[in-house]
């Protein structure tokens, strides 16, 4: 026994044969990792891991018994699991690896090759250390070539054999460490152009060691290294040389005749890739081991990214708590006309003869519109109507709605304070997602967003290009229609499009559920009636597939507040009445026949070309909301309705009988005003002085 009181409660009762030997081969070291039977409770299947390092030992039972339990019972202490003082690293380099090139050469082709060895291209140094690239062919540039890892060849064959991968910075660096015996590779184009996919290459790998310069580019470069491959479960760890000159590298390091072994670790980089963040399904004891033990060596950490990785199939597995027939039970019970069949529960319409709502619940849905339709408001009754049923609601903010202008929102709409304190969570990050309990995460039956293009602009993506869509659905959808949550978000329409949804067509793909396009009948003010259309663009699930395009339901929003006061608004969703115009959901417009419409009201001449038609509407200062295409369509097919006599007209076409239909000069001033020449009254040719206006080339006055 120790002499400490400490080591006292530590040590256990006279110890077996068995735990005797397991005792001891903890104190001697030297055996990798075992799987054995815990000591600290009633084993039968062998459930604690002893993992030997360079420097300690790690002890981890997976039926949960503390490090302590497990020492006491083997009469061991904390000391024991530690390797007596290592020997300091050497006070002289070992030697310059052979082959190694001493100084480098100023001039150096390298080539870069697929998995089978074919060169893709390749980077040449010159003294200015300028590296550029050619293709297989020798053209400049890589030519649509795609990026890969140098010596991939190598790489995949270390993911393989389960070897360690040393990622350098540079060729240089890559080449000597080579030489010195491991496997090495590089990024193209240097620490400021290391991308996602270099880092997917090295997926499975069971440790990778990345070399750090020593400047500030290297050490940016292994901070945004160290962040893609710990998002991947990549375990690795950062060095840098043991010479200290400013912007030593691998390279230096070697040259100086110092191993590899020698390398300087960086302190607190020797990160397993799980352990940065303990997710909120991990149980307390795998994350505690994580967090200590998250700097140990490379079989420590390869021991955690498996636990971890059964921990996550275990998770996935389990919390999928939607009901999943199996194939035969869903089979039979569409042969007995059993089946169930998908139909919207959320968002219930009066007066539906199938009691149907406007929403699926476990899918995402969603509604866009122009402002002041009342898209707010819908919200607001679908939160206040799930907390009055019980239900939890989580809603995510980008709208830039402050908590009081929310919970204002949801009072008026008729929710319970209580409800509200209780059952109501409003997320803006995704730090306050996480906060949530699996408990609440598991029972959330409304889940919403304001709005769609904030929440992806507010994470710095493009809301035309579908990756900031996926992410958007990813992060703020997925984890909790999961377990069945309804999920909606609000959108917006395009600025010169009030006809379609803003931003990437990805939006209407991502809709698992429903789709409404919200149309304004009357405008909602304190103290009136608002009311909008709810006009179907989508029904992923059928139900409703029969009333694609057209009005589904009305929400009528009546305010009981004074004129320019809060006050309580009650919402309902009524089922349009097919013989009521009103209610009735327009025809979908014509962009190009409205466009059409507006150009000849203006009075743009049929002939003009499409920069002499907006340089008429901008002197006339007449706007007409359009995309490019629509409007060179309009502009091509009024140009068709000229007559087609040479000059003339025909009676019942537009313009007077026999007089020029085409304007005598294209684009000028005078064409301007020629749809304002009384009738039977032949528009008179240019004069000295008409000055065309955006003429457009080849203009030239009509014979």
């Amino acid at each position: 026994m120790t002499g400490t009181a400490a080591d006292a409660l530590l040590m256990g009762p006279d110890l077996s044969p068995d735990l005797q030997e397991l005792a001891d081969t903890i104190k001697t070291g030297g055996f990798g990792e075992q799987e054995t039977h815990c000591p600290a409770h009633d084993d039968h299947n062998p459930s604690l891991v002893i993992t030997d390092t360079d420097d300690k030992v790690l002890i981890y039972c997976r039926a949960g018994c503390s490090t302590v339990d497990v020492l006491s019972a083997l009469g061991l202490s904390f000391a024991d699991l530690y390797a007596p003082e290592a020997d300091e690293p050497p006070s002289a380099p070992a030697g310059v690896p052979e082959g190694l090139p001493v100084p480098y050469p100023a001039r150096c082709t390298y080539t870069w090759v697929n998995e089978n060895g074919t060169p893709l291209f390749t980077t040449k140094r010159t003294p200015s250390k300028d590296f550029p690239v050619y293709a297989a062919n020798g053209t400049p540039g890589l030519n649509g070539t795609r990026r890969v890892l140098y010596r991939l060849p190598e790489v995949l064959a270390a993911l393989e054999t389960g070897a360690e991968i040393h990622l350098a910075e540079g060729e240089k660096d890559a080449d000597a460490l080579t030489l010195a015996g491991v496997t090495a590779t590089t990024n193209l184009g240097g620490a400021a152009n290391w991308k996602d996919a270099d880092a997917d290459t090295l997926k499975g790998a069971s440790m990778v060691v990345v070399w750090r310069d020593r400047d500030a580019a290297g050490e940016k470069r292994s901070a945004k290294v160290g962040e893609t491959l710990a998002a991947r479960g990549i375990p690795y760890r950062v060095v840098m040389s043991r010479v200290e000159d400013e912007k030593a590298d691998a390279y230096d390091h070697l040259a100086a005749g110092w191993s590899v072994a020698d390398a300087v670790p960086v302190t607190g980089a020797e990160v397993a890739t799980v352990a940065a963040g303990r997710q909120s399904w991990m149980s307390d004891e795998i994350a505690a081991f994580m967090a200590v033990e998250g700097n140990a060596k490379a079989v420590a950490q390869e021991r955690v990214r498996r636990m971890v990785r059964k921990t996550v199939d275990a998770y996935e597995a389990s919390e999928h708590t939607i009901p999943v027939e199996s194939v035969s039970d869903a089979l039979d019970a569409i042969l007995n006309g059993t089946a169930r069949t998908a139909s919207p529960t959320v968002g219930l319409i009066e007066g539906h003869r199938m009691g149907h709502g406007l929403f699926y619940e476990a899918h995402v849905n969603g509604i866009y519109g122009d402002g002041t339709i009342g898209k707010s408001v819908m919200l607001g009754e679908l939160h206040a109507r799930t907390l009055t049923e019980g239900g939890i609601v989580v809603h995510w903010e980008y709208d830039n709605n402050d908590q009081y202008a929310l919970l204002t929102r949801l009072l008026n709409a008729g929710a319970r304070a209580e409800d509200i304190r209780h059952r109501f969570h409003v997320l803006r990050t995704t730090a306050d997602r996480d906060a949530l309990t699996p408990e609440v995460k598991a029972n959330v039956k409304l889940i919403t967003l304001d709005a769609m293009n904030s929440a992806i602009t507010s994470r710095k993506l493009d809301p035309y290009h579908p990756s900031g869509v996926d992410m958007v659905i990813q992060e703020c959808f997925a984890e909790f229609t999961l377990h069945g949550a309804c999920g909606v978000f609000i959108d917006h329409v395009g600025h010169g499009d009030k006809d379609r949804q803003a931003g990437s067509v990805r939006k209407s793909q991502a809709v698992q559920g429903s789709l409404y396009e919200v149309q304004k009948v009357a405008t909602l003010s304190p103290g009136s009636t608002g009311r909008s259309r709810l006009v179907l663009r989508k029904d992923n699930r059928g139900a409703m597939a029969h009333l694609l395009d057209r009005a589904v339901a009305t929400a009528v929003m009546t305010s009981t507040a004074a004129q320019g006061q809060p006050g309580k608004v009650s919402t309902v969703f009524e089922e349009p009445d097919p013989f009521n115009e009103e209610r009735s959901a327009p025809a979908p417009v014509n962009n190009v026949e409205r466009i059409i419409r507006e150009l000849d009201a203006a009075g743009v001449p049929d002939d003009a070309s499409i920069r002499g038609a907006k340089g008429f509407l901008a002197l006339n200062h007449v706007e007409i909301k359009h995309k490019t295409d629509d409007f060179s369509t309009a502009i091509s097919a009024r140009k068709l309705r000229l007559s087609p006599s040479p000059g003339t007209t025909s009676p019942g076409e537009r313009g007077t009988p026999g007089v020029p239909l085409v304007s005598p000069w294209r684009g000028t001033a005078k064409a301007q005003v020629s749809r304002g020449c009384p009738p039977a009254v032949p528009c008179t040719p240019p004069t000295e002085g008409d000055t065309p206006l955006y003429p457009s080339e080849g203009d030239t006055p009509n014979p």
